[in-house]
């Protein structure tokens, strides 16, 4: 993926899908011969959930090979977002201290 780039991955089970058949996609962003995060669908008995692995980055909270449960819900976006660069890439899990640590950005503003 370039910089900006938007992909979406569509998913649609059957019902009564009720097996985990191996639903993933590979992304890469900074070097294209080597996947960087992978969005998986799993399913356990009635329940569908989506997660992101960190295959070959990671991010402050998230270390390379771990994953992140994304939610699933079918006939919605549920949305995974990667923001940063090479050295300090960002995703849908924050820090447990993300507002004390962006005051020097955001100073006395208004959280909305």
């Amino acid at each position: 993926m370039n910089p900006g780039e938007l992909a979406q991955v569509n998913v649609e089970l059957d019902p009564g899908t009720r097996v985990d058949d191996g639903r993933e996609v590979s992304y890469s962003v900074t070097d294209p011969s080597k996947a960087a995060f992978q969005i998986q669908l799993r399913v356990k008995g009635h329940v569908a959930t989506s997660q992101v692995h960190f295959e070959g980055i990671g991010t402050s909270v998230s270390p390379i090979g771990s994953t992140v449960s994304i939610g699933f819900t079918g006939g919605i976006a549920t949305p995974c977002i990667l923001s940063g660069n090479e050295s300090y890439f960002q995703t849908n899990k924050l820090p447990i201290d993300w507002m004390q640590s962006n005051l020097s950005d955001r100073g006395s503003l208004l959280l909305k």
